[in-house]
């Protein structure tokens, strides 16, 4: 990769516009090898396509790539250096990826893109039938019978097309409904879930508050008597636990007190 890098060299030259006009030879001049064979492969493929098999319906994608290219090359141009050097280098339409794809499991990459493939080959095939029967037929018919057959052969073909591309855009636009009821009702279940949470939150919040209260007021020292359990609180001051003797079952105060009698006794006859 850093070999690469150091191979890039930001051009502004006149040289520059001039490779610029053929596609991917000015990525190829400022060193963007995989853009520039990318864009190469799809330009003169497309015109191999069109000169090999006779077929004039690819002829649409030469201008695309002709100003994709043009542009690019131009935007290339007019980048700070910094920007010109992090742009990546990569093929056009993940080619690389679809080459070792293709390389690594032959049978996978066809079952993947099966559908693209079958289209493709249907259109050349349609393609190269047409072009064929139409050629016999100028051959074997008189003039005037070919021109009211071509006639026919163009308004049909333009019927297959538009109806092709009304059934396409039918089925985009259930597409699109399904995807739009689809996103809201997710947006409603994700309203409902804000909502729940939200309530959640000021539930627990005003619960926090109350215990909060709730513990301000608690905050007060015990002072009484421990025998009879009666209490004085005082606010904003430490809690003290109360004594354990007041705790204690009365069978235990009783015995307890039965066990200081007879020494408060013994004393008084002592001081007699």
């Amino acid at each position: 990769m850093e070999g690469m890098i150091c191979m890039r060299r930001q051009r502004k030259g006149f040289l520059t516009w001039i490779a610029s006009l053929i596609p991917g030879a000015g990525e190829l001049y400022m060193g963007f090898e995989k853009q520039g064979v990318s864009l190469m492969i799809l330009f003169w493929g497309s015109v191999a396509l069109i000169a090999m098999l006779g077929m004039g319906w690819p002829i649409f994608l030469l201008p695309v790539i002709w100003f994709y290219s043009f542009f690019h090359v131009h935007n290339l141009k007019t980048m700070n250096p910094e920007e010109f050097y992090m742009v990546e280098d990569r093929y056009l339409l993940h080619m690389d990826e679809l080459a070792k794809e293709f390389r690594s499991d032959k049978k996978g990459f066809f079952q993947s893109y099966r559908s693209i493939i079958t289209i493709l080959i249907i259109l050349i095939g349609a393609t190269l039938l047409w072009d064929g029967i139409s050629s016999l037929i100028y051959v074997i018919l008189p003039g005037f019978m070919y021109d009211v057959l071509w006639n026919i052969g163009n308004v049909l073909t333009k019927g297959v097309a538009g109806a092709a591309i009304i059934a396409v855009g039918i089925y985009f636009f259930r597409c699109t409904r399904k995807e739009e009821d689809q996103f809201r009702q997710e947006k409603m279940t994700r309203n409902q879930e804000e909502a729940q949470n939200s309530a959640a939150r000021e539930f627990m919040a005003g619960t926090f508050g109350a215990a909060m209260n709730e513990t301000e007021k608690g905050e007060m020292s015990f002072s009484g008597n421990p025998m009879t359990g009666e209490q004085d609180f005082t606010k904003n001051e430490v809690p003290v636990p109360q004594p354990l003797l007041g705790n204690l079952p009365i069978e235990e105060k009783e015995a307890e007190e039965k066990e200081e009698s007879p020494k408060d006794c013994a004393s008084e006859q002592v001081e007699k």
